[in-house]
């Protein structure tokens, strides 16, 4: 028996059979059965396969493959192979040692899949095949590995083993250790322990120019990292190792500057010949020239070179040593590679995807859109992989059937990684050449990117597909350099020649299709940065070439874009007499050249750019008395080379695209109107915003009418969001425009499932439209059962349909909008006319005339607008009041010290403090009489003279109290309420209602009862309206069905707003019946007056059996009312 210690030993030695089964057999299996045979096998990937064994606990069988030499970083080819032995041999789970033709290094990989065969036929695919692997060997970081396979000790079932071999908990722990090093960096608060910033910047003080700093930092020093993996055949790294060792920065005095700042600024960022003489030694000469823009002093790094010193100068910019051998430390406990992952085929180590990750997190803190830190440990709304994937193949695979005409079935076949269906991605040379066609020029665009998650999905699914369809990119060469200037052309040869053909896929897929804007320059920087590390991946080093071998990056300020989507260039049409067009021309002529300059020629541009502008400025001066267009007026203040957010956005001068784009996809912002209405006031205000703002909407409602602008005819839009836009009600525009432009292809509906670990209490959807009107197209709607965070394996059986955790349905367009409102019912509106459903149960409520709107008036509680001082507000009120968060401003709250002092200070206003209650003192059939709260409640404006006590007390608040009028564009007095709604609501009899609850939970009191907006107050219309009776149904099981379905809902949460309550149908029954249900529905109230838990479930259940007769429901029908409550 070997320790611990030895074992993880074992995992850094060279591969070896007896090392590998101890491994399986003694540490990680627990019922592992040695059957050692070779299996047969047809691909020239594989020199050997053997069965090692098997543990049927785990439901996993062991393999060791031999990989022919050169060929162990075809990973994808890898997979596919091995899938398809395993197939052969009906498995579906193995844990397999892939291992290299020198044994030095191997993969241990665990390969799931989920499949129901017929013989040899597969019928269903339950789970997408999926491959997980640890780097192992000679010369590897097993930190990770040893971690998670050895440490934890056996595993117990399949579900534990997948759950060693998770993306998703490697990506954590190394955020964690990377954030932390961030905040230490750039000072604040993580994980409860404040840190103070170690980064010194010289008379800035902005936090957010601080974080941006060392976000841009660490998105270097990681960009270089991923360079010195990158080696030559004579194994000499792009970067050498010694520049980002612990020694260097042990052996410098000032690390940053002495070091990294020449790395960056003078080396990666200077062509080899233009370099200062004491960067052109040898040493120096095997960093290549990069170009690009990601090593260009920006203003904000502060940089000047110390000719004296030769590195960065002293004094504005100041970094500890001490932190870089933090830093450094962690990275090097980890595997990087230069191989991307995809869904399909996921390495354990860090590979480029994972710097998205880890700077879409830390993008979170730096928040331009509420200005607001967003203050998430554990990171943002970084898309899941599966999903990026699932949005990038349904997107592209209809845009590929609009424009060839290819058979679906097909075009999915070639999209997807896994090859159950191989046999029908058969193409022949007429429809190679439209796909090769089409995916030449299909443009993609996501309008908030982020960091770049779903262009460089859509960039990688682009170049499999081209791989695929033209393995020796013949057809791609010809299409590529068919009207390419001659230096491009030879350059294409060149790389053509060498065999490096994925990087002119790659390079013609970034110049020609996907594009990307952020409002936040360092997202732009970020998704930038992970382009050129998907180019620099696909480059072969040659260590005797010039630059050894690497081409200078594109410049991709053209291509990712700083700049506020929502914001349109102002073409008010043609241009004055005394504009020049030639000015337009010759911006729109740089902007096409600058994609492949160099260096010298992109600063050359530069100031071309900025010369034609000038001329632009003083022409513009010289006609002063003449009016400009404001479109010459904005390009000649345009600044593209800053790294600063240009407040306009237009397709043609910053794309040069001039007829819109094929697809728009993304994960746009989600942020509400409440609370942030300073932010949509810049969008509501133009044409656009007029003719799609809406108050309570949120802000990824204005992307979706901007995706839609921007499309060409029958493109296609793919968003995450948020669920609610469906019934919300400040949606109505979105839904209209979707109804009138649009084809919802798909919605799926993640419900309480639970998308993005960091957002826990959202629900998320994804919604794919065509622009295009067929009110008979079907659309995939598909809505999740269950709550917890889901899981890769789980999140690709939903997204393939073969969950049985969901419920899918095809409905016609038609068949999806519900009224004036346009509410989308995913399950239709109009139900088939099958009995025994949920359909026959909602149409027989439908046949109903009379709606509790009809009988009772039903209103919202009082909005006060600023009920307590809150940290968004505090700015605005005088620091002499000596308020501080929580202190009361119209309503108190009498747990709170501060409040009592308050209240105890009022003399003849006391007599306007008045009960104020919340949705949580509403359960069903019971609302506390117990307030804990107090509310200074008046109709109008104060009345100074006769309460100076509340006077006095709303002067200290008063800069606050006006501003309420410009956030909501009001005219009343300062002091009054915002919205009193009419006194006599709260007095009498009535029902109240919680806006939100999982359960219909009504109550009833006849006593004073103000409530603020969370609640809702229900009043009779006239002394005819009995409230019990409307009590006993509103509660019943049957209304809970009807909200369900034809309410609103927040995932499985009901919204029961002013609308959806008044549209609940209210059944005329016997008079008996109907005395019989008010009473039932009074004695229960009585009871839960007394006692709130007394068990009143058999009264309850009788008034559902009375509707249910009323109704005439079927037994069967009965069933699934009961069902739907558990």
């Amino acid at each position: 028996m070997i320790t611990i210690k030895e074992a993880e030993e074992i995992l850094k030695k060279e591969y070896h059979i007896d090392n590998f089964g101890y491994l399986v057999g003694e540490l990680l299996l627990p019922d592992y059965f040695e059957d050692k045979h070779d299996v047969n096998f047809d691909n020239s990937l594989f020199s050997s396969v053997m069965m090692l064994g098997e543990s049927k606990q785990c439901e996993v069988t062991v393999f060791e493959v031999i990989i022919n030499e050169g060929c162990q970083n075809r990973r994808v080819g890898i997979t596919q192979k091995m899938f398809r032995i395993l197939r052969g041999l009906h498995i579906n789970n193995a844990l397999v040692a892939f291992v290299n033709a020198d044994k030095n290094n191997y993969r241990i990989s665990l390969l799931t899949s989920k499949y129901e065969f017929d013989g040899d036929k597969i019928v269903r695919v339950i789970s997408n095949p999926r491959r997980y692997s640890y780097s192992l060997g000679f010369g590897t970081k097993t930190k990770t590995a040893f971690k998670f396979l050895i440490e934890k000790g056996k595993v117990s079932s399949l579900d534990e083993l997948i759950s060693r071999f998770s993306v998703e908990v490697v990506n954590k722990q190394f955020y964690t250790e990377i954030a932390t090093a961030f905040t230490e960096l750039v000072g604040g608060e993580r994980n409860g322990r404040k840190y103070e910033k170690l980064l010194g910047l010289h008379s800035v003080v902005d936090h957010n120019k601080f974080a941006e700093f060392g976000v841009r930092l660490i998105g270097r020093i990681m960009f270089c990292w991923f360079l010195r993996e990158k080696r030559s055949e004579n194994g000499i790294p792009l970067v050498p190792d010694d520049m980002l060792s612990l020694d260097t920065v042990t052996n410098s005095n000032n690390y940053y500057h002495q070091v990294l700042e020449p790395l960056f600024f003078e080396i990666l960022n200077t062509n080899q010949n233009r370099r200062k003489p004491e960067f052109q030694t040898d040493y120096y000469s095997k960093v290549p020239y990069l170009n690009g823009g990601l090593f260009s002093p920006q203003t904000d790094d502060h940089y000047k070179y110390d000719a004296v010193n030769h590195c960065g100068a002293y004094g504005v910019v100041s970094i500890p040593n001490e932190w870089f051998n933090r830093l450094y430390a962690v990275l090097n406990e980890y595997n990087f590679t230069v191989d991307e992952n995809t869904a399909y085929d996921i390495e354990l180590s860090i590979d480029p995807e994972m710097l998205g990750r880890i700077f879409e997190n830390l993008l979170a803190e730096i928040n331009p859109e509420t200005g607001e830190n967003a203050k998430k440990s554990t990171g943002s709304f970084y898309t899941p992989r599966d999903i990026v994937d699932y949005m990038v193949d349904s997107s592209l695979c209809e845009y590929l059937k609009t424009k060839t005409d290819i058979a679906e079935i097909k075009l999915k076949a070639l999209i997807s990684y896994s090859k159950e269906d191989d046999d029908l991605a058969v193409f022949d040379k007429a429809e190679k050449k439209k796909l090769i066609d089409a995916l030449y020029t299909v443009t993609a665009l996501d309008p908030a990117c982020g960091s770049g998650a779903f262009p460089i999905g859509m960039l990688q699914k682009i170049v499999y597909m081209l791989q695929e369809l033209d393995p020796s990119a013949d057809l791609w060469f010809d299409k590529a350099t068919e009207n390419a200037p001659r230096l491009i052309k030879q350059e294409f040869e060149r790389k053509f020649n060498s065999g490096s053909l994925n990087y002119i896929r790659k390079l013609c897929v970034i110049q020609n299709s996907i594009f990307g804007i952020d409002i936040q320059p360092i997202a732009v920087e970020i998704s930038r940065l992970r382009c050129f590390l998907s180019l620099i991946i696909e480059e072969k080093v040659h260590d005797d070439e010039e630059n050894r071998g690497i081409n200078p990056l594109p410049n991709l300020d053209f291509k990712f874009i700083i700049a506020n989507s929502l914001l349109k260039l102002e073409n008010d049409g043609q241009l004055s007499l005394f504009e020049n067009q030639e000015h337009i021309d010759q911006l729109k002529a740089i902007r096409e050249e600058y994609f492949n300059a160099d260096s010298g020629r992109r600063t050359e541009l530069k100031l071309e750019f900025a010369n034609v502008q000038q001329d632009m400025l003083v022409n513009t001066i010289n006609n002063y008395d003449k009016q400009s267009s404001r479109m010459y007026a904005q390009l000649s203040a345009w600044k593209p080379f800053a790294n600063e957010s240009t407040d306009w956005f237009d397709p043609e001068w910053m794309f040069g695209i001039k007829d819109g784009f094929d697809i728009v996809i993304g994960n746009p912002p989600y942020i509400g109107e409440k609370g942030h209405k300073e932010l949509f006031r810049p969008i509501a205000s133009t044409e656009f915003g007029k003719r799609f703002y809406q108050g309570k909407m949120d802000y990824f409602y204005f992307f979706f009418h901007k995706g839609l602008d921007l499309l060409v005819d029958n493109g296609e839009l793919a968003f995450i969001t948020t669920n609610y836009y469906p019934t919300a009600t400040g949606a109505k525009k979105l839904r209209r425009d979707f109804k009138n432009r649009a084809c919802i292809r798909a919605l799926i509906n993640f419900n309480e499932v639970k998308v993005f670990e960091s957002a826990a209490g959202q629900h998320n959807m994804i919604t794919l439209l065509s622009k295009k009107n067929d009110e008979h197209f079907p659309c995939k709607s598909l809505m999740c059962k269950g709550n917890d965070l889901i899981n890769s394996k789980d999140l690709s059986s939903i997204l393939i349909n073969s969950s049985e955790n969901m419920i899918l349905e095809y409905v016609e367009q038609s068949n999806l909008y519900d009224g004036d409102e346009c509410y989308i019912r995913q399950e239709g509106v109009n139900f088939d006319n099958d009995n025994n459903t949920i359909g026959s149960i909602i149409n027989k409520m439908m046949l109903q005339e009379t709606h509790l709107g009809d009988l009772a008036d039903v209103n919202q509680g009082v909005l006060t607008g600023c009920d307590t001082v809150a940290n968004r507000n505090i700015d605005k009120i005088p620091k002499e009041s000596n308020k501080i968060p929580n202190d009361g401003i119209f309503v108190f709250d009498l747990c709170n010290s501060r409040d009592l002092v308050t209240i105890a200070s009022f003399s003849v206003g006391k007599k306007l403090l008045r009960d104020f209650y919340k949705n949580s003192d509403i359960t069903r059939y019971y609302c506390s009489s117990k307030a804990s709260k107090k509310i200074l409640y008046y109709p109008n404006e104060l009345q100074q003279t006769k309460y100076p006590d509340i006077y006095a007390h709303l002067l200290k608040f008063k800069p606050l109290l006006e501003s309420r009028l410009k956030t909501y564009n009001e005219h009343y007095h300062w002091t009054a309420i915002h919205r009193t709604r009419d006194e006599k609501i709260f007095l009498g009899p009535k029902i109240v209602v919680p806006y939100r609850s999982k359960r219909n939970s009504f109550a009833y009191n006849n006593k004073e009862w103000f409530c603020r907006t969370d609640s809702y107050i229900i009043t009779a219309k006239n002394s005819d309206v009995d409230l019990f009776y409307l009590l006993g149904v509103l509660n019943s099981k049957l209304n809970f069905l009807w909200l369900y379905h034809r309410g609103k809902r927040k995932g499985e949460i009901l919204e029961l707003f002013q609308v959806p309550l008044c549209e609940i149908p209210i059944i005329r029954i016997e008079r008996q019946d109907e005395k019989r249900i008010a009473e039932l529905a009074e004695k229960i109230t009585k009871e839960k007056a007394i006692n709130q838990t007394a068990n009143t479930s058999n009264m309850e259940e009788e008034i559902d059996r009375l509707l249910y007769n009323a109704y005439s429901l079927s037994p069967e029908e009965i069933a699934l009312v009961e069902e739907s409550v558990k």
